[in-house]
């Protein structure tokens, strides 16, 4: 498995498009605006759209999944 913890925890802010230093509200809200634009479900269009929309909704997910088992592990 490469990267270390540190390298992963920066990666979550970054996928999540805050800081580091950010509030839980502004995480959570990051979050469900992100969450939001790229759902597969809303995404319309051709199989290429759709297929794009499902990675980063998955890795919005797993961002945000990680961040909070990291922060109530610190």
């Amino acid at each position: 498995m490469g990267g270390n913890g540190a390298e992963s925890i920066r990666d979550f802010y970054q996928v999540l498009g805050v800081r580091k230093e950010c509030s839980q509200v502004d995480l959570k809200n990051a979050y469900k605006k992100l969450a939001l634009r790229w759902h597969p479900d809303r995404c319309f269009g051709d199989s290429k759209d759709v297929q794009e929309a499902n990675k980063k909704f998955q890795a919005i997910q797993e961002a945000y999944s990680g961040n909070f088992y990291v922060q109530s592990h610190i």
